[in-house]
């Protein structure tokens, strides 16, 4: 991923994770990599409206969140 996170590169990451997810079988895994790929475009999103993600997913405790906080 690049150091500059724009929208365009947030909606690149979305496409992967969902990506990833039509390529498992496993429904759990495949949950999992769909969550990735929401949180990626409610970021998109937020980025290009300037605000915060609408969603509370983005916490410590989900993948996305824990991405991105570092924990």
């Amino acid at each position: 991923m690049t150091s500059v996170l724009d929208a365009k590169t947030l909606r690149k990451e979305a496409a992967e994770a969902r990506q990833m997810a039509d390529a498992i079988s496993n429904q759990q895994d495949k949950d999992f990599w769909l969550g990735i790929a929401e949180g990626w475009l409610e970021l998109a999103q937020a980025w290009r409206s300037g605000g915060a993600p609408r969603s509370t997913k983005l916490k410590e405790d989900s993948a996305i969140g824990s991405l991105c906080l570092g924990t």
